[in-house]
């Protein structure tokens, strides 16, 4: 990787020996931008947040920052809950198809008049008292049912009851009675809910939300690795402007030096004082203004990592590794790149399969409810319990049913309106898609096109800051044999001063445009790992 040229200038200095300065100590462990962080940097960071005595001196990397922001992020953990919370979703659409365990109770005493001579036939009462337990005429007393991803639906139940009637009347056979009874039933629809994929469709809609949340989740952190991205190399932009004009301003105050040693020595004159002198009150006013500016860059910059700056002990100096060099880049791979990677097309490819889903259950439900239903089961009576039981299990006493049930609302007009927006919706999610696919094209292209214009732009602020280097030389020394005003040689000096500062802004600007074109091909999370 190059690195970035130098940008301090001393009186002293020649312009050979200023091109081999750098703006700061580069940490040779740093990785070349959007790589992936190395061990060295994970244990790094690991002793860094777990000694509380760790001097501030260290300074923070790129992907320091990134660890920071992805724990601590509230939109990160946010997006994580809601990728979560689709997983329920998913368990809640399958629970139809949960087996149901029913059971039901109940005991019953019923005391009526005698309605004919039969009921009080050689008792000469005219009450009849009954006693009943179990779930006589009423649900079964264990019951277990389940619904098919055919739309089948069977039920096995156990029923049990027991009668004692009181007086019993010649007419009774057997008193008090235990009567018990096995069935299993089935209904299957013949049309409507019969398609296995329409059935299944609220859990595959379930799956397919949760992997759109799962994209939106990247998307999200896409979006945050970008900002990260942003307020880091404003920070590190405005940190440089800093040691650029604290320079500057040890020169000018040298310079301010030399002019009172000629003063003295009756060489110089008031003016040239006053000059000097008001060229460093300048350049302090203007360092305070930028060191305001990067302690406000600063307070964005940890809020974007999800932290308290005043209660954390995170090193506040930036260091990174510039790419200076022209990034390899062909427009043809990076839009395939681009349509295979993007997290907005995937969603949209997601919204697709689920109106195609939803569209498959609305003409469903414009199908008539044809369903064919049976019913299959045995009985016994005793007077105990146990004896119930043994006739039931012989299977003497069983019954069955068939039957078929048909239903269809007339007019259908709610289902062809729930059809129609279901056709209505299928045909958004197509334009959705192309019109993703579009932008994501036109996004591949700027990008392109930004880091391009953006190194054009670093390079021509190169060439302006070195030719401004050989003139103040030039300055310098014409300067000292009194062939050029101080006035003059400020004015260079300030020129130069302001050529690196606005190469310091192209050189970021351009390192973001990397940044954008990645983001543009859809890898930032593939590259972090994340």
């Amino acid at each position: 990787m190059e690195t970035y040229p130098a940008l301090i200038v001393s009186a002293e200095m020649d312009g050979e020996k200023h091109r081999e300065a750098n703006l700061t100590q580069l940490n040779s462990s740093e990785p070349q931008l959007l790589e992936e962080t190395t061990n060295e940097e994970a244990i790094e960071f690991a002793a860094h947040s777990t000694n509380p005595d760790h001097q501030n001196s260290q300074a923070l990397t790129i992907s320091m920052a990134m660890q920071v922001m992805l724990e601590n992020n509230p939109l990160v953990r946010q997006a994580q809950l809601s990728q979560e919370m689709q997983q329920t979703l998913i368990d809640q659409s399958l629970a139809e198809f949960d087996t149901t365990l029913s059971s039901n109770l109940d005991m019953r005493q019923v005391n009526q008049q005698a309605s004919s001579a039969i009921d009080a036939l050689g008792t000469g009462q005219n009450t009849i008292s009954t006693t009943s337990l179990g779930t006589s005429n009423g649900p079964d007393l264990l019951a277990f049912g389940k619904k098919w991803e055919t739309g089948t639906q069977t039920r096995l139940a156990y029923g049990s009851n027991y009668n004692n009637n009181n007086p019993s009347g010649s007419f009774l056979l057997v008193n008090p009675a235990y009567s018990s009874n096995l069935s299993l039933s089935v209904s299957q629809p013949l049309w409507q809910g019969r398609n296995q994929n329409v059935n299944e469709a609220p859990v595959e809609i379930a799956k397919l939300n949760q992997v759109r949340s799962k994209y939106e989740t990247r998307e999200t952190v896409t979006d945050l690795i970008v900002e990260l991205h942003v307020v880091y190399w404003s920070v590190y932009q405005l940190q440089q402007e800093v040691t650029l004009i604290e320079q500057e301003l040890s020169d000018a105050e040298h310079l301010h030096h030399e002019e009172e040693v000629r003063l003295k020595l009756g060489e110089g004159s008031m003016v040239r004082l006053t000059r000097s002198l008001d060229y460093v009150q300048q350049l302090k006013i203007e360092l305070a203004q930028v060191e305001q500016r990067a302690f406000e860059a600063e307070q964005r910059l940890f809020l974007t990592m999800g932290i308290d700056q005043s209660l954390s002990s995170m090193p506040r100096h930036l260091i990174a590794e510039p790419v200076s060099n022209l990034i390899a880049m062909d427009a043809v791979s990076s839009r395939e790149q681009a349509l295979q990677n993007r997290n907005e097309l995937k969603i949209a490819r997601q919204k697709l399969k689920t109106a195609e889903l939803q569209r498959l259950q609305a003409e469903d439900l414009t199908k008539p409810s044809i369903n064919v239903v049976g019913r299959v089961g045995v009985s016994g009576l005793d007077s105990n319990a146990f004896g119930a039981i043994q006739n039931a299990s012989t299977g003497n006493y069983h019954n069955w049913m068939m039957g078929l049930n048909y239903e269809r609302k007339l007019g259908k007009r709610g289902e062809q309106a729930l059809l129609k927006r279901a056709e209505l919706q299928f045909q958004s999610a197509m334009i959705e898609l192309r019109k993703a696919e579009n932008i994501i094209n036109y996004d591949v292209d700027q990008s392109l096109e930004q880091v391009r214009k953006s190194y054009d732009i670093y390079q021509a602020q190169l060439t302006r800051s070195n030719l401004l280097i050989e003139q103040l030389d030039i300055y310098n020394k014409l300067y000292h044999k009194g062939q050029i005003t101080i006035e003059q040689l400020v004015e260079s000096r300030g020129n130069l001063l302001s050529v690196q500062r606005d190469e310091l802004l192209a050189l970021v600007n351009y390192n973001l445009s990397i940044v954008v074109y990645h983001r543009s091909l859809g890898n930032l999370t593939h590259r972090y790992s994340l």
